[in-house]
């Protein structure tokens, strides 16, 4: 077996987890800003990202 195959095999189920979690995270922080906004909050978008990517980016 190759060394890329390897590598793969141990990693290739967070690499892939990793990457679905992209699109859901950047839904779920659109829609805390939005929500966010709608009570007024000061930076309702630079927070909602920060808290979301903050979170997802420690996920795998």
């Amino acid at each position: 077996m190759s060394a890329m195959w390897l590598v793969w095999r141990m990693w290739g189920h967070v690499i892939l987890g990793a990457v679905l979690a992209i699109p859901v995270a950047l839904i779920a922080a659109h829609l805390l800003a939005r929500a966010r906004e709608s009570r007024g909050h000061p930076h309702p978008a630079r927070t909602a990202y920060a808290d979301v990517l903050m979170v997802a980016g420690t996920a795998p």
